[in-house]
């Protein structure tokens, strides 16, 4: 198999929940099975993958990535096209809105998430775009210049404390993340003259990016076209903060006397090594390492070894996180073992003229 072909699994995925919006009907569940049914039991059939180098060279690694923004751009406005001409309606409108956030979160956040981090302006602007289309690109700003330095502390919104539910923790991390986002361009912006300030602004130019988008989707799919596009980016934006949940859910910085807190570690995120989720989502499941160097390519990450580790693949602890008794039931098993003093053995025993 070439190295670059298990990645496809996240467009064959893409591609069959696309299928399922744009058939109706019972095939829209069809599209939801897929998610949180077939990708969980392949993920759990597929097993661990332990061992691995970094994949090198081959261009066609950036090509996969690049192609994202394109892909959705073209699929959702199919898909806006088909829910506004054909006759969806009630239930059936809106379930096809759910299960296109959740295709947006799949294709489109996930690889933004890549692209915000990529060293060239084009490659951050593709990411920027990506959030855009589920009306997120605030993300950009607190993901990498808050969120990467503020993990695991009080003082970041995109870190689940301990006990916390995704039903709590999205409320706080949704306006959390907005507000930081906001007070970051303040500060970068502060000093320059006013009107200086609203052209460079980036908060303003997402907002009429959105503003824009959402006008141009009215004038080729009406209202109900508006409130489709807004339903799906609602739906990707949880989806996302659900994977931020799980991706340092109880994990904290210790503060030191000096009133700093340590430096993070690969301790204060949590990896996973199935392979499927790690194949659909362009390596994200190997997180520790991504904070560890953030610019760093999907293709070239690696498992960190000591990493706090996963009990299951993302689609099964997002969905477990759904049902938070469960989850934390699973979680705090975890974080109790790793929270247990190593045994030491004892000494040998001192005899006498030995």
């Amino acid at each position: 198999m070439k190295r670059w072909a298990p990645f496809l699994f996240s467009y064959g995925f893409a591609t069959a929940a696309t299928a399922g919006v744009l058939a109706g009907g019972p095939w829209i569940v069809a599209a939801f099975a897929s998610a949180f049914v077939l990708h969980p039991a392949l993920d759990r059939l597929l097993g661990r993958q332990e061992g691995e180098a970094p994949l090198e060279g081959s261009r066609i690694f950036d090509v996969m990535v690049w192609l994202a923004p394109l892909w959705l751009t073209g699929a959702l406005a199919i898909i806006l096209h088909r829910v506004t001409t054909a006759p969806y309606a009630g239930l059936e409108f809106w379930a096809a809105a759910h299960a296109t956030g959740i295709l947006s979160a799949g294709i489109g956040i996930n690889v933004g998430h890549e692209l915000i981090h990529r060293r060239r302006a084009w490659e951050r602007g593709l990411g920027v775009w990506l959030y855009a289309l589920v009306n997120y690109s605030h993300f950009r700003i607190e993901h990498v210049f808050g969120h990467h330095s503020n993990v695991a502390i009080p003082e970041d919104p995109a870190t689940a404390r301990r006990r916390e539910s995704v039903y709590a923790f999205w409320l706080r991390s949704v306006l959390g993340q907005l507000a930081s986002a906001t007070r970051y361009e303040n500060r970068r912006l502060a000093g320059l003259p006013w009107m200086e300030r609203a052209l460079r602004h980036r908060m303003i130019h997402y907002a009429l990016i959105a503003t824009a988008l959402s006008a141009w989707v009215g004038l080729a799919f009406g209202g109900w076209g508006v409130a489709f596009f807004w339903a799906q980016g609602i739906v990707a934006a949880l989806f996302l903060e659900t994977i931020n949940y799980v991706e340092h859910y109880g994990l904290t910085r210790a503060r030191r006397e000096n009133g700093r807190y340590e430096p993070v570690t690969p301790m204060h995120s949590w990896d996973t090594d199935y392979r499927l989720t790690n194949w659909t989502l362009f390596n994200l499941g190997k997180h520790a390492r991504h904070h560890a160097s953030p610019s760093i390519p999907y293709h070239r990450l690696t498992a960190t070894p000591g990493a706090p580790r996963l009990p299951f693949g993302y689609s099964t602890m997002a969905l477990m996180a759904f049902f938070p008794p469960l989850y934390m039931k699973v979680m705090e098993r975890e974080l109790a073992a790793r929270e247990a003093p190593v045994p030491v053995a004892p000494p040998a025993p001192f005899v006498v003229g030995a």
